[in-house]
């Protein structure tokens, strides 16, 4: 196994993380389009909400692992950021996901 920080769990469980609140967050937003406002909070809302909260310390650990070698973990560390800020604009935006 190559030692690239995308190969660590550290780099590779966040991205899949927000890959999963993101299908969440269209998944609400199908049930929205198709049965209209929800009446109460569903499974899809709770599931986002724990898989956004458990990559800030994922987040952190790879931040606090790769220190040494920033110039390599820069692109992970920036993509997980920036797909982590895309998710969580995404849950707010979509009106059937509150």
């Amino acid at each position: 196994m190559s030692d690239h920080p995308i190969n660590r769990w550290s780099g590779t469980l966040p991205l899949m993380l927000s890959l999963l609140a993101l299908v969440m967050v269209m998944h609400g937003y199908a049930d929205f389009r198709r049965n209209g406002p929800p009446v109460d909070e569903g499974g899809a809302e709770h599931v986002f909400f724990i898989a956004m909260i458990a990559q800030i310390p994922l987040i952190a650990w790879f931040a606090f692992s790769m220190r040494r070698e920033l110039r390599r973990a820069m692109p992970v560390f920036a993509t997980q950021l920036s797909l982590w800020s895309l998710v969580l604009a995404s849950g707010f935006w979509c009106p059937g996901f509150h």
